[in-house]
Protein backbone atom coordinates (compact mmCIF):
# COMPACT_ATOMS: atom_id res chain seq x y z
CA UNK A 1 0.00 0.00 0.00
CA UNK A 2 1.33 3.42 -0.92
CA UNK A 3 2.12 6.14 1.57
CA UNK A 4 -0.95 8.18 0.62
CA UNK A 5 -3.27 5.20 0.88
CA UNK A 6 -1.85 4.31 4.29
CA UNK A 7 -2.37 7.88 5.49
CA UNK A 8 -5.93 7.80 4.20
CA UNK A 9 -6.73 4.51 5.97
CA UNK A 10 -5.18 5.41 9.29
CA UNK A 11 -7.27 6.62 12.18
CA UNK A 12 -10.54 7.64 10.59
CA UNK A 13 -13.82 7.29 12.38
CA UNK A 14 -16.02 6.82 9.34
CA UNK A 15 -19.17 7.73 11.18
CA UNK A 16 -17.76 11.08 12.25
CA UNK A 17 -16.48 11.60 8.72
CA UNK A 18 -20.03 11.76 7.42
CA UNK A 19 -20.79 14.87 9.43
CA UNK A 20 -22.47 17.51 7.38
CA UNK A 21 -25.15 15.04 6.31
CA UNK A 22 -28.37 16.84 7.09
CA UNK A 23 -30.87 14.05 6.44
CA UNK A 24 -32.73 12.11 9.07
CA UNK A 25 -31.11 8.84 8.02
CA UNK A 26 -28.23 7.44 10.06
CA UNK A 27 -25.38 6.77 7.57
CA UNK A 28 -22.13 4.92 8.18
CA UNK A 29 -19.31 3.42 6.10
CA UNK A 30 -17.63 0.16 6.98
CA UNK A 31 -14.75 -1.64 5.34
CA UNK A 32 -16.13 -4.44 3.17
CA UNK A 33 -15.08 -7.99 3.94
CA UNK A 34 -14.55 -10.73 1.38
CA UNK A 35 -17.84 -12.25 2.57
CA UNK A 36 -19.60 -9.11 1.25
CA UNK A 37 -18.29 -9.42 -2.29
CA UNK A 38 -21.56 -11.01 -3.47
CA UNK A 39 -23.58 -8.18 -1.91
CA UNK A 40 -21.37 -5.60 -3.63
CA UNK A 41 -21.82 -7.36 -6.98
CA UNK A 42 -25.60 -7.48 -6.47
CA UNK A 43 -25.60 -3.72 -5.80
CA UNK A 44 -23.54 -3.18 -8.94
CA UNK A 45 -25.98 -5.24 -11.00
CA UNK A 46 -29.03 -3.47 -9.61
CA UNK A 47 -27.67 0.10 -9.58
CA UNK A 48 -25.70 0.31 -12.83
CA UNK A 49 -26.79 -2.81 -14.71
CA UNK A 50 -29.50 -1.02 -16.73
CA UNK A 51 -26.96 1.60 -17.87
CA UNK A 52 -24.36 -1.02 -18.78
CA UNK A 53 -27.09 -2.81 -20.73
CA UNK A 54 -27.70 0.41 -22.69
CA UNK A 55 -23.99 1.06 -23.26
CA UNK A 56 -22.73 -2.36 -24.41
CA UNK A 57 -24.98 -5.03 -22.93
CA UNK A 58 -24.82 -6.58 -19.49
CA UNK A 59 -23.06 -9.94 -19.44
CA UNK A 60 -23.21 -11.44 -15.95
CA UNK A 61 -20.09 -13.60 -16.40
CA UNK A 62 -18.02 -10.71 -17.81
CA UNK A 63 -19.13 -8.28 -15.11
CA UNK A 64 -18.52 -10.82 -12.35
CA UNK A 65 -14.98 -11.40 -13.63
CA UNK A 66 -14.35 -7.63 -13.73
CA UNK A 67 -15.74 -7.34 -10.19
CA UNK A 68 -13.42 -10.08 -8.89
CA UNK A 69 -10.41 -8.46 -10.57
CA UNK A 70 -11.18 -5.04 -9.06
CA UNK A 71 -11.95 -6.41 -5.59
CA UNK A 72 -8.30 -6.85 -4.62
CA UNK A 73 -7.10 -3.52 -6.05
CA UNK A 74 -9.66 -1.14 -4.64
CA UNK A 75 -10.78 -0.09 -1.22
CA UNK A 76 -14.42 -1.09 -0.89
CA UNK A 77 -16.65 0.22 1.88
CA UNK A 78 -20.26 -0.77 2.44
CA UNK A 79 -22.69 2.09 2.94
CA UNK A 80 -25.01 1.45 5.87
CA UNK A 81 -28.20 3.55 6.12
CA UNK A 82 -30.31 3.20 9.25
CA UNK A 83 -28.65 -0.13 9.95
CA UNK A 84 -29.29 -1.54 6.47
CA UNK A 85 -26.65 -2.13 3.80
CA UNK A 86 -27.60 0.37 1.10
CA UNK A 87 -24.68 0.36 -1.33
CA UNK A 88 -20.93 0.73 -1.51
CA UNK A 89 -18.13 3.08 -2.42
CA UNK A 90 -14.93 1.89 -4.10
CA UNK A 91 -11.78 4.03 -4.28
CA UNK A 92 -8.05 3.76 -4.92
CA UNK A 93 -5.13 6.12 -4.50
CA UNK A 94 -2.77 6.41 -7.47
CA UNK A 95 0.40 8.20 -6.45
CA UNK A 96 1.62 8.22 -10.06
CA UNK A 97 -0.52 8.24 -13.19
CA UNK A 98 -0.96 4.89 -14.94
CA UNK A 99 -2.14 4.06 -18.43
CA UNK A 100 -5.64 3.68 -17.05
CA UNK A 101 -5.82 6.21 -14.19
CA UNK A 102 -4.53 9.68 -13.40
CA UNK A 103 -2.75 10.34 -10.11
CA UNK A 104 -4.87 11.22 -7.10
CA UNK A 105 -7.82 9.67 -5.35
CA UNK A 106 -9.92 7.78 -7.86
CA UNK A 107 -13.59 7.12 -7.17
CA UNK A 108 -14.16 3.90 -9.06
CA UNK A 109 -17.74 3.38 -7.97
CA UNK A 110 -20.35 4.97 -5.74
CA UNK A 111 -23.33 2.65 -5.99
CA UNK A 112 -26.59 2.99 -4.07
CA UNK A 113 -29.41 0.45 -4.30
CA UNK A 114 -32.31 2.09 -6.18
CA UNK A 115 -34.66 2.01 -3.16
CA UNK A 116 -32.12 4.12 -1.21
CA UNK A 117 -31.44 6.65 -3.97
CA UNK A 118 -32.56 10.28 -3.72
CA UNK A 119 -32.31 10.35 0.10
CA UNK A 120 -28.97 12.17 0.38
CA UNK A 121 -26.93 9.03 0.96
CA UNK A 122 -24.83 9.38 -2.17
CA UNK A 123 -24.22 13.06 -1.48
CA UNK A 124 -23.08 12.32 2.08
CA UNK A 125 -20.71 9.62 0.85
CA UNK A 126 -19.35 11.80 -1.94
CA UNK A 127 -18.63 14.58 0.57
CA UNK A 128 -16.63 12.05 2.59
CA UNK A 129 -14.61 11.00 -0.45
CA UNK A 130 -14.03 14.68 -1.30
CA UNK A 131 -12.78 15.21 2.27
CA UNK A 132 -10.37 12.31 1.78
CA UNK A 133 -9.05 13.94 -1.41
CA UNK A 134 -8.66 17.20 0.50
CA UNK A 135 -6.69 15.40 3.24
CA UNK A 136 -4.40 13.97 0.59
CA UNK A 137 -4.05 17.31 -1.17
CA UNK A 138 -4.92 15.52 -4.41
CA UNK A 139 -7.78 15.82 -6.89
CA UNK A 140 -10.67 13.38 -6.91
CA UNK A 141 -10.95 11.68 -10.29
CA UNK A 142 -13.84 9.63 -11.66
CA UNK A 143 -15.78 8.84 -14.77
CA UNK A 144 -19.41 8.12 -15.60
CA UNK A 145 -21.09 6.27 -18.41
CA UNK A 146 -22.35 8.60 -21.13
CA UNK A 147 -25.72 6.83 -21.00
CA UNK A 148 -26.16 7.84 -17.33
CA UNK A 149 -27.10 11.53 -17.34
CA UNK A 150 -28.37 11.31 -13.76
CA UNK A 151 -24.89 10.38 -12.49
CA UNK A 152 -23.30 13.14 -14.56
CA UNK A 153 -25.72 15.73 -13.14
CA UNK A 154 -25.05 14.45 -9.59
CA UNK A 155 -21.27 14.90 -9.89
CA UNK A 156 -21.50 18.24 -11.68
CA UNK A 157 -23.80 19.55 -8.93
CA UNK A 158 -21.19 18.42 -6.37
CA UNK A 159 -18.53 20.62 -7.97
CA UNK A 160 -16.84 18.18 -10.33
CA UNK A 161 -15.88 19.37 -13.78
CA UNK A 162 -15.59 17.52 -17.05
CA UNK A 163 -11.97 16.92 -18.04
CA UNK A 164 -12.30 14.38 -20.85
CA UNK A 165 -14.62 12.26 -22.93
CA UNK A 166 -14.56 8.96 -24.79
CA UNK A 167 -17.19 7.12 -26.78
CA UNK A 168 -18.48 5.45 -23.61
CA UNK A 169 -17.45 7.64 -20.64
CA UNK A 170 -17.15 11.19 -19.37
CA UNK A 171 -14.15 11.85 -17.11
CA UNK A 172 -14.54 14.25 -14.20
CA UNK A 173 -12.31 15.86 -11.61
CA UNK A 174 -13.01 17.55 -8.32
CA UNK A 175 -10.12 19.75 -7.29
CA UNK A 176 -9.07 20.40 -3.73
CA UNK A 177 -9.90 23.96 -2.78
Amino acid sequence: MGRLAARLRAGHAWRAALDGYSGAMDIDLREATSAESAFVFDVLREAIGPYVELAWGWDDARELERHRERWGRQRVRVIVADGTDAGYVSTAVYEQPTDAYPSGLYLHQLMILPRFQSHGIGSACLRRVQAEARELGRPLQLRVLRVNPRALAFYLAAGCRIVGESDSHISLRWSVM
